[in-house]
């Protein structure tokens, strides 16, 4: 089966109604580039969601946590910018990779902040992902999608 890929965020206000959509609970692959997408994800579940990427360059990873334990096929995650120094206690069973990065190829971060990877090495410890076998930490990260 084809992946079902879907970018939410940028222009133009949040829409509480594309959750309630089909398509909504059949995509596998999520870009979200505004944060404030997270707590709608939070709140509903997307059973088919395997890979999402957050793009934190503007906002909060609050809802993160909330997100990725209503994902209940979440395989891959990659999220980047600067909110990932206050990235969030993740639990989930089915998480088998993270990448985290202060920036993405289209935003390169050349001069990290003094204690960076330390500071998300230590958030990622406190994580419960009992089925993770990869983690990245990257100034720049690659995140596979287009942003």
């Amino acid at each position: 089966m084809a992946a079902r890929r879907a970018a939410l965020g940028g222009r133009g206000p949040l829409d509480p109604s594309l959750a309630q959509t089909a398509s909504w609970r059949a995509l596998s692959e999520l870009l979200v580039c505004d944060v404030a997408w997270l707590a709608t994800l939070a709140e509903t579940p997307m059973p088919a969601l395997r890979r999402l990427v957050v793009d934190a360059r503007d906002g909060s990873l609050a809802a993160l946590a909330a997100a990725v334990a209503a994902s209940p096929a979440l395989e891959d995650l990659i999220v980047f910018g600067e909110a990932v120094l206050e990235l969030p206690r993740l639990v989930s069973p089915t998480l088998q990779l993270i990448g985290i990065g202060l920036g993405e190829l289209a935003d390169p971060v050349d001069d990290p902040p003094p204690g960076w990877f330390n500071t998300i090495a230590a958030a990622l410890a406190r994580c419960e992902l009992p089925a993770l076998h990869t983690a990245s930490i990257e100034a720049t990260i690659e995140s596979g999608m287009e942003v």
